[in-house]
């Protein structure tokens, strides 16, 4: 959730100089499983709430699968009105007081999370142990069969179990290959990669880029991106 209180925000769906959407409002940007670069016309100023897997389903009706790789308008998802957050954050000085209030909109917005718990719990076995061998022992200790676990999955996480696994071993790898300590074909190894083709590939339908030039970037956005993913939960 992006509250734009600066200049209007581009969102480009390849390079900078491809295709792309120019947002002046506040947005929510839905869970994503490929690239994306964002500019700004100029000065940015922006105020976000970033989600974890599954937290954002306490917020809307909508199925989070049909949010993927999507950008809307905040009105076009939430229960309450969060139209008019974005003029009075950016009258706020103090980031305390801006999360304060971030913090009160949002707990006043929560809807029931009932049906949701039971995902969240496989989100965080997912999470500790992210392979297909989860999954199974998920299927095997709550009884449900796969299939409703991916339709609960789509309804709550908005991606499959499996493409969720992917993604956070793909965070995993990219914590490793920032880090610059080992060999790339061990990173691949490590994480499960069948052989360097996969390993590549994998890399670069998630950044644009080979496992080596990912590492070549200059990433301090994605450290911090990362930093937060693997907190404890």
């Amino acid at each position: 959730m992006l509250f734009n209180l600066g200049s209007a925000l581009h969102w480009f769906r390849g390079s900078f100089d491809g295709e792309g959407d120019r947002y002046t409002e506040s947005i929510i940007v839905g869970q994503r499983d490929r690239f994306y670069h964002v500019g700004f016309a100029s000065v940015a100023h922006v105020v976000g709430v970033r989600f974890k897997a599954g937290g954002f389903s306490s917020y809307t009706r909508t199925p989070l699968a049909e949010i993927q790789n999507k950008i809307l308008s905040v009105d076009c998802l939430l229960q309450k009105d969060f139209r008019f957050l974005a003029e009075k954050l950016s009258g706020i000085a103090s980031e305390e007081r801006m999360i304060n209030e971030l913090e009160k909109m949002l707990l006043a917005s929560i809807l029931s999370t009932y049906d949701s718990k039971q995902i969240l719990s496989a989100v965080k076995l997912i999470h500790h142990s992210p392979d297909i061998q989860a999954i199974d022992r998920i299927t095997k200790e709550t009884g449900i069969h796969y299939k409703a676990l991916e339709r609960k999955f789509l309804r709550y996480v908005g991606y499959t179990p499996k493409t969720y696994t992917r993604i956070l071993r793909f965070y995993r790898t990219a914590k490793q290959l920032l880090e610059k300590n080992k060999k790339l074909t061990c990173i691949g190894l490590e994480n499960g990669y069948f052989d360097q083709s996969h390993f590549i590939r994998e890399i670069k339908s998630f950044t644009g880029l080979s496992p080596k030039k990912f590492q070549q970037r200059d990433n301090q956005m994605v450290n911090i991106l990362l930093r937060k993913n693997f907190q404890r939960r």
